[in-house]
């Protein structure tokens, strides 16, 4: 067969896979005897009878061949991969005779759920695994069980078709062979989910024998497990279920509800609380703050609701981030077993659709002509949206935030004569985001995390690092003045002439990634201006004579005094400190101080005369200076020796 493409082009480039698939009848007679061997492709057999144009009737076997596209016997040219296949051809060999083959069907099939190749125990390993689909169109008469449609689930209605046309329902069919005690096969697949908005996970399970059944497979020999976790063998959670088998009929009804629950048992059903994941995990983490348990060996308990099944951890796992999911069957028997096991509606139920609220206030309080007190604050808690937000849109957090802002007029306390101004500013204001989940172990609610902690010590650990906390505090005295000057022609001398202004702003921040982020500026500032008073020395004025040439000297006229003299003094000072966490050893933190620091001092002075009406003169001066410090951070209690240096 070539083109498939159809662009009515033959490629002559000889690079392709090739498969060898074979059709003898030794192999489809190994196949009945349940004896094929490892390179049979043989899935599945129809039988079905057929009337000939003789009019006798036959039996005639369909057989159903899934062959693994990565499994090809050579490979011929320069292909390296499947991502642009133009052709394909088929050919027989090795027949003597001629032969005619029927093609019910030639599908390409695309698998999400891959065979997992490595190890997944420790003991010895010669099981075989071969994962294909089962489906109420192609199996519904298959042997030693048919398909039937799992209880609740529906067949869908394709809305494309003009006709009611239903859409073909299938299962994972997972077939064991040979397996060990204790060993365990599985299919996985990469995904990236959040599970912690869920409450329960399902999935309906079945399980039969093979035929024919050489290993004698009883109930609860095979179990089957679902884990999930950021990896597939050093980071998960496992829920393990042992397997009850279905007796064996090939006519169980699709339309019956016992029939339906006998092909998918309750017994077998994955139906599991997402809690006993995070309770499990509570459990392990307490019994490694007492010495009996470890991120390295794997803590198992029993589901309290169904106790034939078993939950186990292994090292950190979380729910929040789930980055791989595995099915698989494993052997908990003494003896090498072989099975089938279907699985199908793998599904997450019941979203967290717990709710919180939030609250905000300002008040307002005037304090007549002395100053005025603003005070607000904001509550969301934990669970708390919008109307129009879904449930996974919900704020995970529990934000708290206060802010206090005062402004005074300190000049109220002089006597009005003392013209006294000090205006005062004061802030402070307070942040607190506390999650839901504990930040270094995201499923596990954070209130849980501090109940399994060892001592005090460890749950004040735990809460600096979860807890976010931002602090802010400003404090200015802006432009303070003492206004009393010479009355009629004020001196360079005079109190007024000066004002002094301070300020002090302070930040401290502490969370997830940060031990602690201190930012300091001050700033202090000394404002000189003085602008005297006099009247022009005008020496030609009292000159008489009515001539036109005494205008000019009358009008002469000379400022013996500056017009304006001001001089500005500024000095600022910024400190910033930042210690980072490391994440990866939390108790001995190595990393090193962030610091910087800055210490400037700025002087302007400005001077404007005029001489005279027509001649001017001014002259401005500006000096920035960056006073010099010992470069070492200025923290007395982490780095007392430093500290010498101040």
């Amino acid at each position: 067969m070539e083109d498939i493409n159809q662009d009515y082009t033959l490629n002559e480039y000889e690079r392709y896979y090739q498969y060898k698939v074979h059709i003898s009848p030794e192999i489809l007679d190994a196949y009945r005897n349940g004896a094929a061997p490892a390179d049979c492709f043989i899935t599945d057999m129809r039988t079905s009878s057929v009337k000939l144009r003789n009019g006798d009737t036959t039996s005639v076997n369909w057989y159903q061949f899934r062959i693994p596209l990565a499994e090809y016997e050579r490979k011929v040219g320069s292909i390296s991969d499947f991502t642009s296949v133009r052709f394909m051809r088929m050919f027989l060999s090795g027949f003597q005779k001629p032969i005619v083959l029927r093609f019910g069907s030639l599908d390409l099939v695309r698998g999400e759920w891959r065979i997992y190749k490595q190890s997944l125990s420790n003991g010895a390993e010669s099981g075989v695994l071969e994962v294909s689909a089962v489906n109420i169109e192609e199996n519904n008469d298959k042997t030693p069980v048919n398909y039937v449609l799992p209880p609740g689930i529906s067949r869908v209605t394709d809305p494309s078709q003009p006709q009611l046309v239903e859409n073909n329902e299938q299962a994972l069919n997972m077939v064991v062979k040979d397996l060990q005690h204790g060993e365990s096969k599985a299919v996985y697949r990469n995904i990236n989910l959040d599970l912690r908005q869920y409450k329960h996970m399902q999935m309906f399970v079945h399980a039969n024998h093979l035929v024919p059944d050489a290993t004698r497979l009883q109930d609860n020999q095979l179990a089957v497990f679902v884990r999930m976790g950021s990896d597939y063998k050093n980071n998960y959670y496992e829920y393990e279920i042992p397997l009850e088998l279905t007796p064996d009929r090939s006519d169980y009804s699709k339309y019956s509800l016992p029939d339906r629950r006998a092909v998918w048992p309750e017994n077998n059903m994955l139906d599991v609380n997402l809690d006993v994941f995070t309770h499990l995990k509570k459990a392990r983490n307490q019994a490694k703050a007492q010495g009996i348990g470890s991120f390295n060996q794997v803590y198992s308990d029993y589901d309290p609701d169904r106790p034939g099944n078993k939950i186990s951890i292994l090292g950190n796992p979380t729910l929040g981030e789930v980055k791989v999911m595995m099915i698989g069957v494993r052997n908990v028997s003494g003896d090498v077993k072989s099975g089938e096991v279907w699985v199908n509606e793998l599904r997450l139920m019941d979203t967290n659709n717990d709710g919180g609220w939030a609250a905000s206030g300002t008040m307002n309080v005037q304090l007549s002509d002395f100053g005025s007190v603003n005070l607000s604050g904001r509550y969301i808690s934990d669970g708390f949206g919008g109307l129009e937000e879904s449930v996974t849109q919900r704020s995970t957090d529990t934000q708290k935030e206060y802010s206090i802002t005062a402004q005074f007029e300190l000049g109220k306390f002089f006597p009005d004569k003392a013209k006294v101004s000090a205006p005062l500013y004061y802030s402070v204001s307070h942040q607190e985001t506390r999650p839901r989940y504990n930040p270094l172990d995201s499923d596990m609610r954070l209130s849980d995390a501090l109940e399994s902690a060892a001592n005090k010590h460890e749950r004040d650990s735990i809460e600096s690092i979860a807890v976010t906390k931002t602090r802010n505090t400003n404090f200015s005295l802006s432009n303070l003045r003492w206004g009393l000057k010479t009355k009629r022609h004020p001196m360079p001398y005079d109190p007024a002439n000066f004002s002094f202004s301070y300020s002090h702003s302070h930040r401290n921040t502490s969370g997830k990634t940060t031990v602690y982020e201190k930012e300091d500026q001050w700033r202090g500032a000394l404002n000189y201006s003085y602008s005297p008073v006099y009247k022009s020395w005008e020496p030609f004025k009292k000159l008489k004579g009515k001539s036109k040439w005494l205008n000019l000297p009358k009008s002469l006229s000379f400022n013996y005094l500056p017009q304006s003299v001001t001089f500005n003094t500024e000095m600022t000072r910024n400190y910033y400190e930042l210690q980072e966490r490391d994440l990866e050893s939390i108790e001995n933190q190595n990393l090193p101080l962030t610091f910087s620091e800055q210490f400037l001092w700025n002087r302007d002075f400005s001077l404007r005369w005029d001489f005279t009406k027509n001649l001017h003169f001014s002259f401005q001066s500006a000096t920035r200076a960056e006073i010099e410090e010992p470069y070492t951070p200025i923290n007395k209690d982490l780095y007392p020796d430093q500290y010498v240096a101040w």
